[in-house]
């Protein structure tokens, strides 16, 4: 399978693409600067489905300064699309983390049990795929309001999986949210 210029942004194959954007999220993980008790962690506000469009007015840090167009959250989590300065776009699938939307299960795990334990991680672990639900259901209610593929690289083995469980197909460590025309 070729891959066009637009996903592999310069780099010699998909593989090395991947790889050097998982380590640079690593490297600026957010979630290590942030604040957040034990009770916030385990007690977390689930909010109803809802989806914004539109320039949100703000950067999204994640996916190194690209503007945010368009937002989506239910229960624990978020889902959003960013769109960079060559106007490619892609999504991120965020999950409370004590009050703060992030992502990269490796670096949440880190981050918990180093703040805390491994039994406050396992507990809130607990609670996020207890709400599974409601991350496929954002999933579902996301490609109605979508014209075209939207692509994301995976932070790594547990993203993966996490997005085949919600029904968005992965290849080589990308994974593509279809329109639900392609259904």
């Amino acid at each position: 399978m070729r891959h066009s210029n637009r996903l592999l942004c310069g780099f010699e194959s998909l593989e090395e693409a991947v790889e050097e954007h998982q380590k640079a999220w690593s490297q600026r993980s957010s979630l290590r600067h942030f604040n957040f008790s034990k009770y916030d962690l385990l007690n977390p506000k689930y909010s109803i489905l809802e989806i914004k469009q539109g320039r949100m007015g703000h950067q999204n840090t994640l996916t190194n300064g690209a503007n945010c167009v368009f937002i989506g959250h239910n229960g624990l989590w978020q889902l959003a699309i960013s769109t960079s300065a060559s106007s490619k776009k892609e999504f991120t699938i965020l999950v409370n983390c004590g009050g703060f939307y992030t992502f990269n299960p490796d670096i949440i795990e880190e981050v918990i049990t180093t703040k805390f334990d491994a039994s406050t991680y396992i507990n809130w672990r607990q609670l996020i795929f207890d709400d599974i639900n409601s991350l496929h259901n954002l999933v579902n209610a996301v490609r109605t309001e979508i014209s075209q593929v939207v692509n994301s690289m995976t932070c790594g083995s547990r993203s993966k999986r996490l997005c085949e469980r919600v029904g968005i197909p992965v290849h080589r460590d990308v994974a593509f949210l279809f329109p639900a025309k392609y259904n």
